[in-house]
């Protein structure tokens, strides 16, 4: 696509950028994966009760995105209005990583009021502060669509770095260290550390787009004395709120969102449990996450060009077909190591442009948002987001633990219920299809692609005459 608007990016800015992600998956993909595990292994839950945990916690959670999203429409600082809270949110991030991975000896109520307090401040709180700035820092680091593809392809590659790394190592740490309450304090320790220098370097790394500038017209309007008629015509909250439920195409890019996460959640439950009960090797895990990385990464390098050449949409359905095939492989023999494999990679590959294309679709809707309604309301727009993450994620995380309670399933049981089991077996092969046939149905409704550089260049005429 061509754009009136060039904002070439550095790469070690673009770099910077992406290192969030890696940050974000420290917590995002260790707690979705093992948390769950966790807390039935280690800290002695009962499943039913983690179930209710996740999904309350993240439901609550899920309301904080949208209060975050306004918080950053309304921070005005030289610095801009997003990047400021990276910077402040990056310590007690990385010290939330290990204190949702503690259990004290407090007895079986002071355990769960303790993980569903560290839960609620680590995942709605301090999560939801860094990532709905970090998230929005792609859209006001640049107006160019193919610019910010580099920069959602650079997310995304460090995103996928993420997985590998925690899948390949956490769980040999873990039974190297003894499977105990200190193998995971080390591990989420290390985590921690990492998790905030990775954001440290995107608030070093990356810069918006007329911070400044915005920063002295608030001086300006806030200086001067206004009207009640023109404060009456400021912007509110509810206004920013019925643009963005005017935004068709946000709409259906958060349930696409929403559909991935909920993927995520349950997949990383699930698998889990699976290799430990099914395949009787929860190093296979490791393994099984690791080789997944392969195709996601490799895919993930095409992404700028496909997505030039043939649109975000067509790319992405084309994938969701090629995830399909990958259940159909599996359902041929559910516990064959070979085939499981080559499904994972099947899968991975396949949802990989969707993966992709998803985040960088969100800042295409910012575009039409302005266009519809004349608002630009990038920070509850990208909300969407880490609402979609949280939100979908729980309900993922809450199905697999309520379909393995009425299963039968007995945490550490030598033998689990054939229920249970079959359980387990459904989710493996079934589930991924399922979310695949799902996401090519609400695709056919996306078709911005095509009309994205006539409503930027309707955009940018409006700005030149408004005088921004």
């Amino acid at each position: 696509m061509k754009q009136a608007i060039k904002n070439k990016m550095s790469m070690m800015r673009i770099v910077g950028y992406g290192s969030g992600c890696l940050g974000a998956n420290l917590m995002n993909n260790t707690v979705s994966s093992f948390i769950s595990f966790y807390y039935t292994e280690v800290a002695g839950l009962p499943i039913a009760a983690v179930g209710i945990i996740l999904l309350a916690c993240r439901l609550l959670d899920g309301a904080s995105d949208l209060v975050m999203g306004a918080i950053v429409e309304r921070t005005y600082t030289k610095e801009g209005k997003a990047r400021p809270w990276v910077k402040r949110m990056a310590i007690p991030f990385g010290l939330s990583i290990f204190l949702m991975f503690f259990s004290p000896s407090f007895g079986m109520t002071g355990k769960i009021v303790w993980a569903v307090c560290t839960y609620i401040a680590g995942i709605a709180i301090i999560y939801t502060a860094i990532m709905v700035p970090y998230n929005t820092l792609s859209a006001v680091s640049t107006e160019d669509v193919d610019e910010r593809t580099k920069l959602v392809t650079a997310r995304n590659m460090f995103g996928f770095v993420g997985p590998l790394v925690i899948g390949a190592i956490s769980m040999p740490i873990v039974n190297f260290l003894g499977a105990g309450q200190l193998a995971w304090s080390v591990l989420t320790g290390i985590y921690g550390v990492l998790g905030t220098l990775c954001y440290l370097w995107v608030y070093f790394s990356v810069k918006e787009v007329g911070a400044e500038e915005r920063y002295e017209e608030y001086l300006e309007r806030k200086n001067t004395k206004q009207t009640v008629t023109e404060k009456k015509g400021q912007r509110n909250l509810l206004d920013d709120l019925k643009a963005l439920i005017q935004n068709k195409y946000w709409l259906i890019v958060l349930f696409i969102q929403l559909v991935i996460f909920f993927n995520y959640g349950v997949k990383a439950g699930y698998q889990t449990y699976y290799t430990k009960y099914a395949l009787g090797d929860t190093n296979f895990y490791s393994f099984l996450s690791s080789c997944g990385m392969i195709p996601n990464i490799a895919v993930c390098f095409m992404i700028p060009w496909l997505s030039r050449k043939f649109g975000k949409r067509r790319i992405s359905v084309i994938g969701c077909f090629l995830a399909i095939l990958g259940g159909i492989v599996m359902a041929l023999n559910p516990v064959n190591r070979t085939l499981i494999l080559v499904s994972t990679l099947l899968n991975c590959a396949g949802m990989a442009p969707i993966c992709n294309c998803a985040f960088a679709m969100l800042g295409d809707t910012a575009i039409y948002s302005e266009w519809k309604s004349g608002v630009r309301n990038e920070g509850l727009l990208f909300s969407a987001e880490s609402f979609a993450e949280k939100v979908g994620g729980a309900l993922g995380g809450a199905a697999v633990a309520f379909a393995l309670s009425l299963g039968g399933f007995v945490g550490n049981a030598a033998v689990q219920t054939e229920s249970a089991m079959a359980v387990m077996t459904g989710l493996m092969v079934w589930f991924p299809v399922a979310v695949a046939v799902i996401c090519i149905l609400a695709l056919i409704f996306y078709d911005l692609d095509g009309k994205y550089d006539t409503l930027f260049a309707e955009v940018m005429e409006r700005r030149k005459k408004s005088g921004e």
